[in-house]
């Protein structure tokens, strides 16, 4: 019995997960940086990213973001 209930207690728990993005530039550029040295395994003081336009809104997202390099050989862009 104590099995079932470790099991559910698995499947309900919200391990790992991500949390939803909540939108804004700096909290972009946050995310972009804090990936960026994750991935490289480099301090996050090294790490700079330009903010997109202030004209573009950047709005909230139940979701995780996803964020990756789109190029194998270029480091520069996410």
């Amino acid at each position: 019995m104590q099995a079932i209930f470790f099991v559910l207690g698995l499947f309900t728990a919200n391990i790992g997960y991500a949390a939803e993005f909540p939108g804004g530039h700096q909290a972009l550029v946050t995310a972009a940086a804090d990936w960026i040295a994750s991935d490289q395994s480099i301090d996050r003081k090294q790490v700079a990213v330009t903010p997109p336009d202030r004209r573009i809104p950047i709005d909230t997202c139940e979701e995780p973001l996803s964020i990756r390099f789109p190029f194998v050989d270029n480091r520069k862009t996410v």
